[in-house]
């Protein structure tokens, strides 16, 4: 579980790096009311590039 401010640091990295497996993996793991709007972003283009649509959805809703 990825956990505080190195967890999320590493989830933004993985974005930037377009390492989608790895973002979704540590982004998901952390409490949605703990991720900037920009992170959600980020989760939901990991979610789309990993073919799951629905979590793509929900996460810019």
């Amino acid at each position: 579980m990825a956990q505080g401010d190195d967890g999320i640091e590493r989830a933004r990295d993985a974005v930037a790096r377009e390492s989608w497996a790895d973002a979704y993996a540590m982004l998901r793991d952390i409490e949605p009311s703990d991720l900037a709007p920009a992170d959600l972003e980020g989760l939901a283009d990991a979610t789309w590039w990993l073919s799951k649509v629905d979590e793509s959805i929900a996460a810019r809703q």
